[in-house]
């Protein structure tokens, strides 16, 4: 399943089966309900928003955040994730980093704000 809207847009029902989704585009998509899909997840650019532990499908396929600068997870809550995160960034990040947790105000919290490997130590950065 690829998500290519231009516009905002909320997923109301649950995506099940095999293969992989992507989000495309600059826009955000909420998922707010837990998944079945069994393929990786791949954020192109815009904001995936996600406030249900099991949006990213089966824990075992992994979630990547690829290099546009608008490419962003954002953890609505406080969620913990099980699957593996690929944190592909390279550039700056369109107002922020590209993994944040959303606040009840409307602000986030940025995890990453730079590729770990910019800075020589593999270290990621936490603020």
């Amino acid at each position: 399943m690829a998500f290519n809207r231009s516009g905002d847009f909320t997923l109301a029902s649950a995506i099940v089966g095999n293969g992989t989704v992507t989000k495309n585009n600059t826009n955000t998509v909420l998922i707010p309900v837990s998944n079945i899909y069994t393929g990786n997840t791949t954020i192109s650019a815009g904001a995936l928003r996600i406030s249900n532990a099991g949006a990213l499908g089966d824990t075992t396929a992994q979630t990547s955040i690829q290099n546009d600068p608008t490419a962003r997870l954002e953890l609505i809550g406080g969620l913990t994730l099980a699957e593996p995160l690929l944190v592909a960034q390279k550039q700056s990040v369109a107002g922020g980093g590209p993994l944040r947790r959303r606040q009840g105000d409307g602000s986030d919290r940025r995890y990453f704000r730079r590729h770990a490997a910019n800075r020589g130590d593999g270290a990621a950065e936490r603020r």
